[in-house]
């Protein structure tokens, strides 16, 4: 029993550091389970002739069609472990893994007609609950990646102009062979990330930056700030746009942005979350995301009457009128049902 058991751990140790390696192999999913499968072919071949076993022909060709079956299951099993492997982390994607064997208990009893005992029933529940407060399955933790392209052009054009060599001069700081390295500063390193859009999860990396470290410094702020900025707006959107479930979302944010460059590179970001359309035009002419808009307050307030405001806007835009309501106000929008019920002539709805 302990010789059958010291096995089995060591075999599960084994196991184990599958992820450790297929983290660091450059090969897609498929490629490695593939690969593995026919390493694993050949040991096993070695193993059968090292120890003078036979191919039992007869029985294969009885289970052939199980055996295909089996082999074809196992075959996504590892194509979707493997996958699991680069989009969360090694741990949770094991633990995850390890769950199966407690999905063939519960259903056994649908599959073989096998009676659930009332622990093996608590140990499903204990379990299900563990690996729910561990892996954080059901909230929220997923984001959506961007800002890429704007890491990758600031670095492309990173470099020191004489006014920066001479301001930094002026500081009495730094040496002259310092000052001669900045003047002639060209980012040598290597950057790996995964593409904007991309579904990014706590614990694993977006992007790798290998570089000498004075280097990987330099850009680490405008990196940071790139990343954070247009990953947070994404991922914002993403969640809006799925809430509204396959109907139209367009980004109005620019108004509350941080600045310009957060208006339009928000958008942007907006965008690749899931938004249909922006209100910023400087986005639609830079990165040809469709630009929509409405009514602004200021014009509803030029107006003596809300409906006033509404009925001259339509008659100016009949084919394509969007009315701004305020969505917590019933009087708004009946005033705006009231428009299109009576006044359906002067614009399309």
């Amino acid at each position: 029993m302990k010789k059958a058991m010291a096995k089995f751990l060591t075999s599960m140790t084994i196991f184990g550091t599958i992820g450790l390696c297929v983290r660091h192999i450059g090969l897609s999913s498929a490629a490695v389970a593939f690969v593995r499968g026919v390493m694993g072919s050949l040991f096993l071949l070695l193993f059968m002739a090292l120890t003078r076993r036979r191919f039992d022909r007869p029985a294969v060709k009885k289970n052939l069609l199980l055996l295909l079956l089996s082999g074809g299951a196992i075959g996504i099993n590892w194509l979707l472990l493997f996958e699991a492997y680069r989009y969360t982390t090694v741990s949770v994607a094991t633990l995850s893994y390890y769950f199966a064997p407690v999905l063939v208990t519960v259903a056994c009893p649908i599959l073989f007609r096998e009676r659930l005992t009332k622990k093996q029933i608590l140990c499903f529940a204990m379990s299900t609950l563990g690996l729910v407060l561990i892996t954080g399955i059901g909230a929220d933790e997923d984001a959506i990646a961007a800002g890429l392209e704007q890491i990758v052009q600031y670095i492309e054009d990173l470099h020191f102009d004489p006014e920066d060599i001479e301001n930094l001069r002026g500081r009495n700081l730094f040496s002259e062979e310092f000052l001669a390295y900045l003047a002639d500063f060209k980012f040598t390193g290597d950057i790996w990330a995964v593409p904007e859009g991309t579904v990014i999860f706590p614990g694993e990396p977006i992007m790798t930056v290998r570089a000498p470290s004075i280097e990987a410094q330099f850009i680490e702020t405008y990196v940071l700030m790139v990343i954070n900025h247009q990953s947070l707006i994404a991922t914002k959107a993403s969640r809006i746009a799925r809430a509204a479930k396959g109907r139209a979302v367009s980004e109005f944010g620019s108004r509350r942005a941080q600045g310009a460059d957060g208006a339009i590179l928000g958008a942007r970001a907006a965008y690749i979350g899931g938004c249909s359309a922006t209100a910023c035009t400087i986005s639609e002419r830079d990165f040809a995301i469709p630009a929509t808009g409405t009514m602004a307050h200021s014009w509803v307030q030029m107006f003596d009457s809300e409906y006033e405001a509404f009925k001259t806007y339509c008659e100016i835009y009949p084919n394509n009128a969007t009315l701004i309501i305020s969505v917590s106000c019933c009087i708004c929008v009946y005033r705006a049902f009231f428009l299109c019920k009576h006044c359906f002539s002067l614009f399309s709805v």
